[in-house]
Order: structure tokens, then C-alpha cells, then sequence
């Protein structure tokens, strides 16, 4: 299962049930209040000691009714309040669990000796920080219960109060919204979206899920996978994703990459690797032993470009204590590299889970209990720097972060739109998927740390989307590559669904992009991305009409440099270039025509010996890497051939052009 949300009657009890022995019995001459009604009511407290004094927390919910039922007749009762109080608590609901320790600490505080603790703790997960730190301080006093706690355990309740207070004067400009179409009445969590945002799959345990296969720890469905999508500005009814992913046992979503045709998904302690194809998604493959263990690995995501893993590897081999840290493992060709774990800024003696990398390639999302967190799981960012460390943590903030687990945060490509696991109090049950909506681009300042320490997240990319069909418009199944043009480097290639010939490329700030598409019968279609440093976010939808390889074709090159009023071919050029050479080799039968166009600055003799020289110097590199000339010609066509208006410097740029075409 999940470490986190898997088990999670079991989860919060460990945190919060210790020592206990240390409970006073009722006693039934003081819980009688009147004769009517105290026989079913005193049945019903001792079947709830069946199951509250054997001291196993995940029975707790099974005593919780028959001390309900006990409640009608005596809600005064503070041992019967205590116990109340207790096991709702460890079934996570901290309000009424409230409620219930603070009548049983108001009638007798002495009743118990770890009543102000677990006081202290409702108080520290309904945000009431003084009141818990003053009640965690009189637990304090009992020496020999403390270190039974952990007096670490209890040191660090006591600067996560503190650390509350203080994201709690700077809330961060968010929306927090349930999402009711897709969440149930069962644990929901671990979304994971599409860089376009508009698919989503997620973890369920609800009614229906493994074939009604219940786990045998907590009787809750196993878990299955589910997929939403993004329609008419709403997330709709989820569908189970089927067999293909979905197994009798627990099956977990886990990672998506950004053009949404590889997923990993987690089953039995090990992370697993599955290819969407036409006919949907193939059946999962265990990843190889560079990055599964005999540890836990539950977590994971791609890098943009899929090239790289982070994931979580626990320290021990049982989920619920695994404590795991963040590792990387990066994939030459087809083999995956050692894995490395993380530095210490980063992992902490605590627990860390739910790593998502964002598109742009360098921003890393986590949950944590180290670090500033205000209790439980706290949601991070960190960011790679160009020497390859990384950044301090941040906390993203209250109130996306609460004294609860909050974890399985992922992020939309524009940074605007976050969605994660958590169980607040307008939850369906157990474990809901929450949107959080960035109201502003920046966030406050958080504890007037400097500029580059807020929580907001700006990533600086560009989003690429579209389909690839032919000029009739039918669906093609091409590759998209993309070109570090600098470097004359291949840095990430990715295809089109082939279910919706659409594609998703995203595209760090930073390097000066080739991008070509292609597919086998048709020329090559390129587009041209050069992206600055400090680039923010845009998106662009870039559909593409493949044309085939036969007489009057034609494509622009749009990769071809050169400097103004020069003819000399940039070397960043290069990678354009050989697209070409590779389509001659690989159709011996064509012959090309290689065409000049300028825009109309300049006298029209100045642009046609322009043009046709910057035609001329296309043709001198391709019979420089072995194109025989005789299949090749040159044309300058100068400002005679306009594909836009010159009026614009926007129309004068798509002017000033080389083109290909079949002759």
C-alpha cells in the first residue's frame, strides 16, 4: 500500500497513542446518572473496553459507537469524554476529538496522566498553538511518560506550534477547493496531471475498487488506479483505469510524464513503468534494481524530459516505518544509473514523500516532517541551481499547509493550479484531492524572508501542445524532437498519442529550441523556441499539417540562422541542417529546391542577392556533407514571396525565411 494514506486509521494512532496503559477505567457507581437507561448504557462502555484496553489503536474505531451509544445517557462523564476523545483522535477527527478532551481536562485534568498530551495535540491540529504548547509543557513534567513519547517527539510538536504561528501571520492568496466530482466517502489521493492539465489519474480505495478485495489490516478496499479529465471546466466523473493497471491487489498512481505517455505506478514495494499505446496502457513493468530495492520505494517522478527519476526510498522494509529520503537516478540510453540520494539540506532525519518535479526541470516539490514543517507532512519547494545544488527548502505556506499530512502536491506547467492529498474538514471521508488556485502570480513574503525564499512558484517554460495530422486533416503518428540548437544536441524526443495525435513538449527557459516533427512518407516540420533565462511562463498550441514527400512539397526551416544582412550559416544552425541531409539519404530519388526570402527593408536587388546567397551557402553545406549538388538548387526569390504582412515586425520575422521543396 502507500505509506501514507494507505493504512490510515493505523497512521495517525502511531503518532498519537503511546503509553497507553496510563488510561483511568470508568467506573460505574460514578457513570450511573439514573436507573433508566444505565444497563444498555454500562453494556455498551464495556463492550467499548473490549476493544479500547487491548491498546491497539486500529481497534479504536471499532469501540468508538458503543462509547457514543454510552454518551446519550452520560455526556458529563470525563473518563468516558477521555476515551471519546482518544479514539476519535486517532481516526483523525481532531474537532470532535476537541471537543471530547477538553470537557474530559475541564471536569478533571489529573483524570489521566497522558490526557494533556493528547489534548495538546487536538489543540496542535486544530491550530491552536499557544493552548498546545502550554499543554504539551504541563506533559512535559511527567518524566518517565515523556520519554516513553519521546521527549525529541515532543520537542519538535512544541517548534511546530511555533512555526505554525508564524505561517499563520503571512497566509499565503490561495483557494482551497474540494473536488467533489472525483472524490468519495473512501481514501482518494495521489493525483497525478498531464503538464496540459488535462487528464488526471489518482489512487482510490472506495467501494468497487480490486474487485471488492479488502486489505486484511484495515478493511478498506485495496487500492485501485482512476482517471479524470479536464472538460467544460470541471474534473468529471472518474472511471476505474481497468485491468491493464488495476490487479486484485493494491495498484498506485505514482508519476506521469509530461507528455502524458508513460506513468509509473507503485504495487508490493516496488515502483513499476507503463506506456500508453492506442489500445491503452500496457501492463506495468517492475523498474530495474538501480532504483527498486529490498527497501520501500513508493514515490517517484520524471524530469521533463524523462531522462532523469526522483523517488523515495525508505531506510527499512516496512511502509509504515520506512522513513524515507529523496534519491535521483539518471537513465543513459536505456539503462538507468546508481542511484544517489539527495543532500542533507534536503533529506532530513524525518520523513520525505510525494517528490513531483515540476516541467520546468528544475523545481522539485516535496512533503516532509522535517524542516519548518507545522506538523505532519508540510509541502516544500527547493529549486536546482545551474552549479547543480539545490536551494533551501521552502514551505509553501498556510493554508496549504496545516498541522495535518499534506502530500502528493503536483503543480500545473503555468504554476497557477496545485492539487494535492489531504484530509480537512470538509472532507467526503478519510483522504480527499484538493485544488489549490493561486489567486496572485507572487505570494506574500513569508516570515520576511528574502525575494527567492517565498513560496510562490513562477516557472519559467514554455508549454507545447498540438496534433500532427496530414493536409487532409487524418491523424499521423510522428515523432517530435527537440534540439538544444546551441549545443547541436538531441535533448528530448516524444511521439504523438496515438489514440488523439496530439503531442506535449515543455520546454525550460534557457536554450535556443529546435523542435521537428516528423513521420515516416512526409518532410519534416520545424519550429523554432529560443527561450531566455528569464523566461515566465507561456503556453502554445501549435498544430501541424505534415506534408508528404511528393513534387511541390514544402516546409520552412525555421532553424536556419543567420546574422542580419549576412548570408554566412550560424553554427547553431547545424541541427536543422542535418534533418535535411538525413531526409536526402533517406529518399534518394529527390531532388530539392533550397529558396531565399527577406523581408522588404532594402532595395529589392539587395534582397534577391541576399537571399540568393543565403540559398547558395545552404547548398555549399549540404554538398559539404556528402549531397551530391546535381539534386540540389538555390533560389533567391528576395521580397517577391511574402508569407505575411511587412507592415509588422512581426510579419517582416515570418518574411526572412529559407524554405524547402520537392521538385
Amino acid at each position: 500500500m502507500k505509506k501514507l494514506f494507505a493504512i490510515l486509521a493505523l497512521m495517525i494512532a502511531a503518532q498519537v497513542v503511546a503509553a497507553q496503559g496510563q488510561v483511568a477505567a470508568i467506573d460505574q457507581f460514578e457513570f450511573k446518572i439514573k436507573p433508566e437507561g444505565f444497563s444498555e448504557a454500562w453494556k455498551a462502555v464495556k463492550n467499548g473496553n473490549k476493544f479500547f484496553d487491548t491498546n491497539n489503536p486500529a481497534m479504536f474505531s471499532d469501540a468508538l459507537p458503543y462509547y457514543l451509544e454510552a454518551y446519550k445517557y452520560n455526556s458529563a462523564n470525563p473518563e468516558l469524554n477521555y476515551r471519546i476523545g482518544v479514539c476519535q483522535l486517532s481516526g483523525n477527527d481532531r474537532e470532535s476529538a476537541l471537543k471530547y478532551l477538553q470537557t474530559a481536562y475541564r471536569h478533571d485534568h489529573t483524570l489521566a496522566p497522558m490526557l494533556p498530551y493528547y489534548l495538546a495535540r487536538a489543540e496542535m491540529l486544530n491550530l491552536m498553538f499557544d493552548s498546545a504548547e502550554v499543554h504539551f509543557n504541563e506533559f512535559s513534567k511527567n518524566k518517565a511518560l515523556l520519554a516513553k513519547v519521546g521527549t525529541a517527539t515532543v520537542r519538535q510538536y512544541k517548534e511546530q506550534c511555533s512555526t505554525g504561528r508564524q505561517l499563520m501571520k503571512n497566509p499565503v492568496d490561495v483557494t482551497i477547493t474540494n473536488i467533489t466530482s472525483i472524490n468519495s466517502e473512501w481514501p482518494d489521493y495521489s493525483p497525478i496531471i498531464s503538464a496540459d492539465g488535462s487528464m488526471m489519474l489518482f489512487t482510490s480505495r472506495r467501494e468497487g475498487s480490486s474487485n471488492n478485495n479488502t486489505d486484511k489490516v484495515d478493511g478498506i478496499y485495496n487500492e485501485d488506479i482512476y482517471i479524470s479529465y479536464f472538460k467544460n471546466g470541471q474534473w468529471q466523473a472518474p472511471v476505474n483505469a481497468g485491468k491493464s493497471l488495476n490487479t486484485d491487489a493494491h495498484d498506485a498512481t505514482v508519476a506521469l510524464s509530461a507528455d502524458g505517455l508513460t506513468l509509473l505506478t507503485y504495487t508490493m514495494g516496488d515502483l513499476y513503468i507503463s506506456y500508453l499505446k492506442k489500445e491503452g496502457w500496457t501492463k506495468p513493468e517492475k523498474l530495474p534494481s538501480t532504483i527498486n530495492s529490498e527497501l520501500i520505494e513508493n514515490s517517484a517522478c520524471f524530469s521533463y524530459d524523462g531522462n532523469t527519476i526522483y523517488f523515495i526510498r525508505g531506510r527499512n522494509q516496512d511502509p509504515a516505518k520506512s522513513n524515507g529520503d529523496i534519491y535521483v537516478s539518471k537513465r543513459t540510453g536505456k539503462t538507468w544509473g546508481r542511484a544517489v540520494k539527495l543532500p542533507p539540506n534536503i533529506n532530513t532525519k524525518y520523513d520525505e514523500d510525494g517528490v513531483y518535479m515540476l516541467p520546468d526541470g528544475k523545481t522539485l516539490i516535496f512533503s516532509s516532517k522535517g524542516h519548518n514543517s507545522m506538523g505532519g507532512y508540510d509541502i516544500f519547494k527547493t529549486t536546482l541551481k545551474s552549479d547543480g545544488t539545490w536551494t533551501d527548502p521552502v514551505n509553501l505556506g498556510y493554508p496549504i499547509n496545516t498541522p495535518a499530512d499534506n502530500v502528493y502536491y503536483v503543480l500545473s506547467a503555468d504554476g497557477k493550479t496545485g492539487y494535492y492529498s489531504a484530509e480537512r474538514s470538509d472532507s467526503k471521508g478519510y483522504t480527499d484531492i484538493y485544488m489549490v488556485t493561486y489567486n496572485q502570480t507572487q505570494q506574500p513574503v513569508i516570515a520576511d524572508k528574502p525575494k527567492d525564499e517565498e513560496p510562490a512558484i513562477v516557472t519559467q517554460m514554455t508549454l507545447v501542445t498540438g496534433s500532427v495530422t496530414d493536409s487532409k486533416g487524418n491523424a499521423i503518428a510522428a515523432e517530435v524532437e527537440i534540439y538544444d540548437n546551441d549545443k547541436n544536441e538531441l535533448v528530448y524526443s516524444t511521439s504523438t498519442n496515438s489514440a488523439t495525435s496530439r503531442y506535449v513538449v515543455s520546454l525550460p527557459a534557457g536554450p535556443n529550441y529546435g523542435m521537428s516533427i516528423k513521420a515516416d512518407g512526409f518532410l519534416f516540420h520545424s519550429e523554432n523556441f529560443n527561450l531566455k533565462n528569464d523566461s515566465t511562463f507561456s503556453k502554445k498550441e501549435i498544430n501541424v499539417n505534415l506534408q508528404k514527400i511528393e513534387e511541390g512539397s514544402k516546409t520552412v526551416l525555421n532553424n536556419l540562422f543567420f546574422d542580419t544582412d549576412k548570408w554566412d550559416i550560424k553554427p547553431e544552425s547545424e541541427s536543422e541542417l542535418t534533418q535535411i541531409v538525413a531526409l536526402l539519404n533517406q529518399n534518394a530519388s529527390i531532388k530539392l529546391e533550397i529558396s531565399g526570402h527577406t523581408d522588404s527593408s532594402g532595395s529589392k536587388d539587395h534582397n534577391k542577392t541576399l537571399s540568393q546567397k543565403r540559398a547558395n551557402s545552404v547548398i555549399e553545406w549540404l554538398a559539404a556533407h556528402g549531397i551530391n549538388k546535381s539534386r540540389l538548387t538555390a533560389r533567391g526569390a528576395g521580397d517577391s514571396e511574402p508569407a505575411a504582412d511587412n507592415a509588422t515586425e512581426e510579419g517582416r520575422k515570418i518574411n526572412r525565411r529559407v524554405e524547402m521543396k520537392i521538385l
